[in-house]
């Protein structure tokens, strides 16, 4: 994927979930990384955040792209889903209050992992059969939070197969 496709894939994504009640699209923030003796990009990094009109909670897709042999690829993602207060900004907060969040980094050689009501709590790749967390896309995490929203635990949203 080239970033343009990428910016045509963040439209495809809102489309997607347009007729969602309740869910508000912020603007995505797209920054490309540029080569500074080219106009070369190097990559690009994407954070997008949804909010909820029915509670205060929201969604931040955060997702790191860099070039490699044969194009780009996904070099980190985070995507977070908890409980914000409303003088935070919800692009750059830490964010310490955690509903679901799976995370695009390989802590202690575990592989990526899904942070689980908690910052502390995390089941990583290592302890499951399925999904590969490191194959979770933007639409599959909304489309999840959606469903715990609605009721499911996370192991059921996200349809964990523990080992």
């Amino acid at each position: 994927m080239d970033y343009d496709q990428f910016k045509a894939s963040l439209q495809h994504l809102k489309n997607k979930f347009k007729s969602t009640p309740g869910l508000t699209w912020g603007k995505p923030h797209l920054r490309p990384k540029h080569d500074p003796f080219s106009s070369d990009i190097l990559g690009w990094m994407s954070i997008w955040v949804l909010t909820f009109d029915s509670s205060p909670d929201f969604i931040r897709l955060r997702e790191d792209w860099k070039s490699r042999a044969g194009g780009f690829g996904r070099s980190f993602f985070s995507y977070h889903y908890g409980p914000y207060e409303a003088h935070w900004t919800l692009e750059t907060v830490e964010c310490n209050k955690v509903v679901v969040r799976v995370d695009g980094a390989n802590y202690f050689g575990r592989g990526y992992h899904i942070h689980d009501g908690a910052k502390e709590n995390r089941i990583y790749q290592d302890q499951l059969v399925a999904p590969d967390l490191g194959q979770v896309q933007m639409d599959q995490f909304i489309e999840s939070v959606l469903k715990m929203r609605y009721g499911q635990t996370i192991i059921q949203a996200f349809d964990l197969k523990l080992k």
